[in-house]
């Protein structure tokens, strides 16, 4: 840091991630800063009338996959495979949770022992043990479509049994549907690592209803963590931001099960078709502008059984979007009691053309008439894994009126694109911001200004609300290009103060949140379970003349 003239006051580094600033109290005789909230344990002789407060660290992060697993998407399942690796900077950050679930929620027109279908359940089981069920394998077309590569090439495991994990309301540990990343650990067995075992769970087969319905079964998935008695129950966590991912070339069908009468029976919504088709999901869900062929552009709509639109509701046959825009802002909202950064993300790859919304999505009845008569419209996208309906009812999502408060951090892919590892290295680039570290919320004292980067004295220490007991914490060591903890130690705190890349190395960097008001970033590397009700504290001390030495904090 610069050698600018300074000062030092010792006092109160509450650092937040939550949007909570801890507020210093009045400044005693002797220079000191005092606070009402005492530090956990008698501070040290030589830092008399420190104080210091809990660290909000940072918050989780829960991801859902929806994956529709028909006929026509074994190779786009295969790119979503090849860019899981772009998720990899998310599994670094403290708490990841990852679940995968179908977007076959059942329909009147596909046999349910036939397709299966999840309804939401989670799936955590190698594709390899689904491949005997019959999943990877479609012979109900001329020629069979053996999808069983798509499992095997990318899956060495014939079985992944998950660890037992605790969650919050069950007193037992137990194995769960999904993957649980803390650091160094996980639920996972030795050798095997998170974005490994995803690749194994991720596969859905090609053998799903073909009336797709990633909505419903984002949905259900997402209830299903609330249901004490679900497999599913404690998934998504109250706090945690949340990432879904929508992989689908269908136009999304919904269906409210009041109305499956209208899918078996021939008016209104497939009079001119010889059997029925996904064709009726458009018919039943989207209005289209102008006379066509080529519309002016389409929307959703809620149609009845009679055909006619309703009123959105009950006697709409497919459920309104409205129904998933209102939860996906329900969930949105209550994580803003922790946070006011945006904590809800919904990445949707689906029938758009490359580039959307800068490329426009043609909304036309042209074309081959076997897919339109199979679909109800013209392809919105064509790749080498075939063409992929317009996406109206998913663009929905993208399309309501948004901001970082009230409504999701929605974006849209083409999945006709030949690989998906930008859309998804864009969300983990959001989402890592708010990941990586705390800011601490004051100006941090450097104790050798005479030293390129900034040099705090700063104690970090872990407290037990519900024991007393508090740990001091050592800080990492960097080996090799990667953090250790010092002499075995089951944990250990990394500092980041590089504002300005003056290293080569950008494990000491501040993420660009805290660069921007901060001159710390604290994080907790753990390789040891941390015990319930343990909490991380820190103080620091604090410059006289932040104006100086910290003249971006306001």
């Amino acid at each position: 840091m610069s050698s600018s003239a300074r000062a030092a006051r010792v006092g109160l580094a509450g650092l937040a991630v939550l949007g909570l600033v801890a507020c210093a109290g009045d400044s005693s005789d002797d220079g000191t800063t005092t606070s009402e909230i005492p530090w956990p344990l008698d501070p040290p002789s030589e830092c008399e009338g420190c104080v210091g407060d809990r660290i909000d660290e940072p918050l989780a992060l829960d991801v859902l996959f929806v994956v529709d697993g028909s006929r026509s998407m074994a190779e786009e399942q295969a790119r979503l495979i090849a860019a899981l690796p772009a998720l990899a900077p998310l599994l670094e950050g403290p708490g990841v949770r990852i679940a995968v679930t179908s977007a076959d929620v059942g329909n009147p027109l596909c046999p349910p022992d036939q397709t299966t279908p999840e309804g939401g359940a989670l799936i955590a089981e190698s594709c390899r043990a689904r491949i005997s069920a019959g999943d990877f394998l479609d012979d109900s077309v001329d020629p069979p479509i053996d999808a069983s590569a798509l499992c095997t090439s990318v899956c060495p495991y014939d079985q992944i049994d998950l660890l037992p994990t605790w969650v919050a309301g069950d007193g037992e540990a137990r194995p769960r549907p999904w993957i649980d990343v803390n650091g160094a650990l996980s639920n996972l067995p030795d050798g095997v690592s998170a974005l490994d075992a995803l690749a194994c769970f991720l596969p859905q087969g090609v053998r799903s209803c073909a009336y797709a319905s990633p909505l419903e079964a984002s949905y259900r998935a997402l209830a299903r963590s609330a249901d004490p008695g679900d497999p599913a129950y404690g998934f998504l966590r109250p706090y945690s931001r949340l990432l879904v991912v929508i992989l689908s070339d269908a136009a999304d069908c919904s269906l409210n099960p009041a109305h499956g009468g209208a899918f078996v029976e021939s008016e209104p919504f497939w009079p001119d078709l010889d059997a029925p088709t996904p064709a009726i999901c458009w018919r039943a869900g989207v209005e289209c502008a102008g006379p066509g062929p080529v519309y002016e552009g389409c929307d959703p709509v809620d149609r009845g059984d009679e055909g006619g639109p309703v009123e959105a509701g009950p006697a709409a046959v497919l459920y309104p979007v409205d129904r998933y825009l209102e939860r996906f802002q329900e969930l949105h909202y209550d994580r803003q009691l922790y946070s006011s950064s945006p904590m809800l993300a919904v990445l949707i790859l689906a029938g758009v053309p490359a580039g959307y919304p800068e490329a426009p999505l043609i909304y036309s009845s042209e074309g081959d008439p076997a897919f339109v008569a199979e679909r109800g419209i013209g392809p919105g996208c064509s790749g080498s894994g075939g063409p992929a309906a317009p996406p109206v009812r998913l663009r929905s999502l993208v399309d309501a009126e948004v901001d970082e408060w009230s409504a999701p951090w929605a974006f849209m892919g083409s999945i006709c694109d030949d690989a998906y590892d930008g859309p998804l290295a864009e969300v983990t680039e959001l989402l890592r911001r708010d990941q990586i570290g705390a800011c601490v919320p004051e100006c941090v004292a450097d104790q050798d200004s005479t030293t390129p980067l900034l040099e705090t004295d700063c104690v970090y220490r872990l407290v037990n609300i519900y024991t007393g007991e508090q740990v001091d914490l050592a800080r990492c060591e960097r080996k090799d290009g990667v953090w250790a903890p010092p002499g075995g130690e089951g944990r250990c705190y990394v500092e980041r103060v590089d504002r300005e890349g003056l290293t080569p190395d950008p494990a000491d960097d501040l993420s660009p949140r805290c660069r921007e008001w901060s001159n710390v970033e604290v994080e907790l590397l753990e390789w040891v379970p941390r015990p319930p009700g343990t909490e991380l504290y820190g103080r620091c001390e604090l410059s006289w003349l932040p104006e100086i030495d910290c003249p971006f904090y306001e």
